[in-house]
């Protein structure tokens, strides 16, 4: 149970920012906040999502699992408090890039697609402002990436 004191790391979103706080508890309260165990699979790769997460306590491994067709498990990377899970498939519909596990124990905000799709719909300046921020979000984790990748060829 969420109740209806919004969570700090919620509150201060990157994903949020610029949104009125009546329409920050809207979104809030469409979605639910989740418990996650150690060595919890969040996402799936390859499976479809439906859902989008706001981690908002804990440490997860973003990686892509030993399979056949790859030489072995990958990496990709660490998310923490304030990181989005399953923005991608909300954007293209796909199914998941990546597995996500949670590392130790956490906390999420999980809202699926559809409801924060209609709730976007409601308003085309709300909408004009999530995509804007979660396209900033997208764009820092690309150079993020950039960054490490150019130290390792150095």
């Amino acid at each position: 149970d969420k109740g209806h004191i919004m969570h700090d790391t919620f509150a201060s979103s990157r994903l949020f920012e610029g949104l009125p706080e009546s329409v920050k508890q809207d979104i809030y309260e469409a979605g639910e906040i989740l418990p996650a165990k150690a060595d919890e699979v969040i996402i799936e790769e390859g499976a479809q999502n439906a859902q989008m997460y706001l981690l908002l306590k804990g440490r997860f491994k973003v990686s892509l699992p030993d399979r056949p067709d790859r030489l072995g498990a990958v990496t990709l990377g660490y998310r923490g408090p304030g990181d989005l899970l399953g923005e991608y498939s909300l954007l293209d519909g796909l199914p998941a890039a990546a597995t996500v596990t949670s590392q130790a124990p956490g906390l999420l905000f999980r809202i699926s697609h559809d409801s924060l799709q209609t709730l976007l719909a409601a308003s085309p300046d709300v909408s004009s402002v999530v995509y804007r921020n979660m396209l900033g979000y997208l764009v820092a984790q690309l150079r993020a990436q950039d960054q490490e990748f150019d130290s390792l060829l150095v």
